[in-house]
């Protein structure tokens, strides 16, 4: 994992506040599917109801079949 420079607020699409605290770490990450395999980025989020959050675009654009 990678600490940010500065602190980034994350937000629902309502406008509440994701988790009680700001997001202050990056970390790599590989995401493989069946046709598929990406390296990305990804924010490193103090939440504990969620395991991950992924983009809206890279969803889009990858289509994954998820169970």
């Amino acid at each position: 994992m990678e600490k940010l420079k500065n602190s980034i607020k994350i937000f629902n699409l309502n406008g509440s506040k994701i988790g009680n605290k700001n997001v202050t770490k990056r970390a790599k990450l590989e995401i493989k599917t069946k046709e598929h395999k990406e390296n990305i980025q990804v924010l490193v989020l103090d939440i504990t109801e969620t395991n991950i959050f992924l983009d809206y675009n890279w969803l889009k654009q990858y289509n994954p079949k998820i169970d």
